[in-house]
């Protein structure tokens, strides 16, 4: 199980994240933790075609 903590400013992220063991087995291969960094990039929209599905 994995818990997730961060925050982001527009196009930036950072997120520290914790794993917690379930299981007896040994799994030292595995970090208990990790940090990611993401930046995110809009992509062009493209324009409706009025052929969207409608859940109404």
């Amino acid at each position: 199980m994995k818990r997730i903590i961060g925050f982001g400013l527009s196009s930036f992220k950072i997120v520290y994240g914790y794993n917690i063991s379930l299981t007896n087995k040994d799994f030292e291969k595995i970090n208990k933790s990790n940090i990611s960094i993401m930046v995110l990039l809009q992509l062009k929209k493209i324009k409706d075609r009025g052929n969207s599905f409608n859940s109404m």
